[in-house]
C-alpha cells in the first residue's frame, strides 16, 4: 500500500475510537530490530488532554484494526503506532535540531 492510504486508513480507524481527536497521521517505512520491513505511524493528537484520557484498550484496539486492515490489503509490514500531541512533535524536532 501507498504511505497516503495507510495514512487514510489509519485517520479512519483511530477517529473511530478517539472520536474527534486525531489531527493528523504521519507514516513512514522502516526496519524492524529483526531487519525486516515495519511501518512507524504517528498519530498526532489534537491536544494533550486526549492522550491523557486514552485507555490501553483503545491503543490495542487501534493497533489490532490497522495491522488486520493491512493484512487483509495484502500489506504484512507490522504498524508500530506512536501517539504525539502537535506540541510534542515541535519540540523533539526542536530537541533534534540542537
Amino acid at each position: 500500500m501507498q504511505l497516503q492510504d495507510i495514512n487514510l486508513l489509519v485517520m479512519e480507524t483511530a477517529s473511530q475510537w478517539l472520536q474527534n481527536g486525531v489531527a493528523d497521521i504521519a507514516t513512514e517505512e522502516i526496519a524492524d530490530s529483526a531487519g525486516d520491513d515495519a511501518l512507524r505511524i504517528q498519530i498526532i493528537l489534537k491536544n494533550t488532554d486526549i492522550g491523557m484520557g486514552m485507555t490501553g484498550e483503545q491503543c490495542v484496539r487501534i493497533l489490532v484494526e490497522v495491522h488486520d486492515q493491512l493484512l487483509a490489503k495484502g500489506d504484512t509490514r507490522f504498524p508500530h503506532i506512536e501517539y504525539w500531541t502537535k506540541e510534542e512533535l515541535e519540540k523533539d524536532d526542536d530537541a533534534s535540531e540542537a
